[in-house]
């Protein structure tokens, strides 16, 4: 078990229960160790190497390698590094015992699948096992969120130094609540930092070509002093367009590409069940109209401003050469 934070001490199973306690008495958590093993990669994907390595050196220490250097966080800080490890147990052992339920579901033979008749309880429908896979789904990426939200907290340099945070930070949209403002997202951490590659694209491809070097450069500056306050007034307007044309278009990149179990819509799993992709398609299709009407503002704000500067700066009577009767044009 070196390198997974579960099972300190031989505790598999009462982290099991603790965590997921709708599991029966005599569910044996050694069957989820290869699941867990697969899932537990995807999360250091969302956090960093490094950030995890610091809540499993919270979790045990003897899990890693003995040269591997004490983060020193103080002891006061112990409580949200307690809720820092609960949460990416919660994520992994959630999406872990999904996938060993999503085969389980059948008996595998040597003579092939079979559905499990030997009790006298009935086997759910379809639609149920659909809902229930996605409120697995929807408490892992929860415990993301909360994730997201402790890390912040915490603000170690394991989390503050890794790509998904430094990434996001350059962003026009750099953090959760500025999208959230813009389309509700529940604060969404998760949903934010899945979300984020969509917006840098829409940033570079869209809005700075938009915008131009000069005014793109002029935003990022005050971005990236987190200091809103040097923008002009009509700088303001431009910055809310932007991310405005950021937000839907990295929306609609996200549910063509992502579960739908990411996102915070409340959805009938069975009307889902049977037409999913229209669902999404029809969603997909409003928040590129949103996107678009948004750029066509920003376009037009920006020419108006571009208009409104010519007019200011030029001198009417620039043509007029003095000592003569003639004007040039």
């Amino acid at each position: 078990m070196k390198g997974l934070i579960f099972d300190k001490n031989s505790n598999g199973h009462q982290e099991l229960k603790k965590l997921l306690g709708y599991f029966d008495a005599q569910f044996n958590f050694e069957n989820l160790i290869t699941d867990i093993e697969l899932q537990t990669p995807l999360l250091i994907n969302f956090i960093g190497q490094e950030a995890y390595k610091v809540a499993l050196y919270h979790y045990d220490p003897t899990r890693l390698p003995g040269d591997y250097q004490d983060p020193n966080i103080p002891a006061d800080k112990d409580e949200l590094q307690d809720a820092i490890v609960k949460n990416i147990q919660l994520y992994i052992l959630t999406m872990a015992a999904l996938n060993y339920m999503q085969s389980g579901d059948l008996q595998h033979t040597s003579a092939g699948r079979f559905q499990d008749k030997t009790t006298n309880q009935t086997t759910a429908w379809e639609w149920q096992i659909q809902a229930d896979n996605a409120a697995h789904m929807k408490r892992a990426y929860r415990a993301l969120d909360i994730l997201f939200e402790k890390l912040d907290e915490l603000a170690h340099e394991s989390w503050t130094n890794s790509d998904a945070y430094k990434k996001a930070k350059g962003l026009l949209i750099y953090k959760t609540s500025i999208l959230d403002a813009i389309y509700p997202i529940n604060d969404s951490g998760q949903l934010y930092h899945r979300l984020t590659p969509f917006m840098e694209d829409a940033e570079l491809e869209v809005v700075s070509k938009v915008l131009g070097a000069d005014k793109y450069t002029v935003l990022q500056t005050s971005i990236a002093a987190r200091d809103e306050s040097t923008l002009t007034a009509t700088d303001k307007i431009l910055l809310n367009y932007a991310r405005k044309a950021i937000a839907f278009n990295a929306l609609a990149d996200g549910y063509e590409m992502h579960p739908i179990e990411m996102f915070p819509d409340q959805v009938s799993y069975k009307e889902f069940t049977k037409d999913g992709a229209g669902i999404i398609e029809e969603k997909v299709q409003k928040l590129r109209a949103k996107a678009q009407l948004h750029t066509r503002n920003l376009e037009q704000h920006l020419a108006e401003m571009n208009q409104t500067k010519d007019t200011v700066q030029r001198d009417p009577f620039s043509g007029l050469k003095e000592g003569t009767g003639f004007v040039s044009m």
